[in-house]
């Protein structure tokens, strides 16, 4: 048997202790790789002999969830929003307390007119929610929109 550095028996001036590939050792490796496959929070699914990828995209699943915590919530107003109006976004659930966030507002014209000449400004806000102000042009127009889409979310 040969130690990790290559070198014959324990006498190889090495003092890692040689592996003995017991069926126990084998078994119990077998075992930890299968626990990352099958894991809920690893790869989710169950041993599959053909696919020699398991254990990669188990890996890279729980690394992705490790470091994607980024808190994101996102909605569409979807009734018209007049100029000079402020609405209220409140979300469905909260941000945890003290949290700061960013949003970024879409405005909705349907119809693609250009005497829809409005825009979204975001407006005070706290983890419940926040107010959406509409601003329009003064040179005319209906000085509506069909509403906005936003995405909210945590700053690191």
């Amino acid at each position: 048997m040969r130690d990790f550095d290559g070198v014959d028996g324990a006498s190889g001036g090495n003092a890692i202790d040689n592996t003995r590939w017991t069926p126990a050792v084998a078994n119990a490796i077998v075992q930890e790789i299968s626990n990352v496959i099958t894991d809920p929070d690893g790869g989710n699914v169950a041993l599959n002999p053909a696919d020699n990828t398991q254990l990669l995209t188990a890996i890279q699943t729980m690394i992705s969830a490790a470091t994607d915590t980024v808190e994101r919530k996102r909605g569409r107003w979807t009734s018209t929003v007049n100029a000079g109006s402020s609405y209220l976004v409140a979300f469905e659930a909260p941000f945890p307390d003290g949290t700061d966030y960013v949003v970024t507002l879409t405005p909705l014209n349907l119809s693609s007119s250009a005497a829809r000449d409005n825009w979204c400004q975001r407006g005070p806000s706290s983890e419940a929610g926040f107010y959406v102000i509409i601003q329009g042009t003064v040179t005319g127009g209906n000085n509506t929109l069909d509403g906005f889409d936003w995405v909210a979310e945590a700053i690191a």
